[in-house]
């Protein structure tokens, strides 16, 4: 009696089910900001393939044209060469973070960790506090005086 009962609240529960969606998407962001949700299927040397999320057409953008990738858990699949020269440049710098939700953090060092599957960044505050904080949580950081410092130091080397 308990196993009917059991096979009974199984199925029961499969049944009930409201959403049978269970497939994880994936956000491919361009180098200007604009974003696909769909299932990748695989990704090569030279293109990324995928399937948008209310087709099944097969489509492929090139790998060069993708920022990054990530998914609904939050982890980032592919980054371009220039994402993380962008993370570099921006690395033990001040200035301030602008959340998603529209917050406004201040800081005085910034630093990435280099975690792929939990992304997030070291954020030391203007009042002796430091915080870990989501990566994919912020929308822009604006840094004081970096793209003057990374013309200067370029100007400085490639002047020899």
């Amino acid at each position: 009696m308990k196993r009917i009962s059991g096979i009974f609240i199984i199925l029961a529960a499969i049944l009930t089910g409201d959403s049978l969606d269970t497939d994880v998407n994936h956000v491919i962001v361009d180098h200007k900001g604009n974003s696909i949700v769909a299932i990748i299927d695989s990704i090569d040397l030279d293109a990324i393939y995928y399937k948008l999320k209310d087709q099944m057409d097969p489509h492929t953008i090139d790998i060069d044209k993708a920022y990054f990738i990530y998914n609904d858990f939050d982890r980032i699949y592919h980054y371009d060469w220039s994402y993380y020269e962008n993370i570099r440049r921006i690395n033990n710098r001040t200035g301030k973070i602008i959340t998603i939700h529209n917050d406004t953090v201040a800081f005085k060092n910034i630093e990435f960790t280099g975690n792929q599957i939990f992304p997030e960044i070291l954020v030391a505050g203007t009042n002796d506090t430091s915080f870990y904080m989501p990566m994919l949580s912020i929308y822009k950081i604006q840094t004081d005086f970096s793209i003057l410092h990374y013309a200067a130091e370029r100007g400085f080397w490639y002047s020899f």
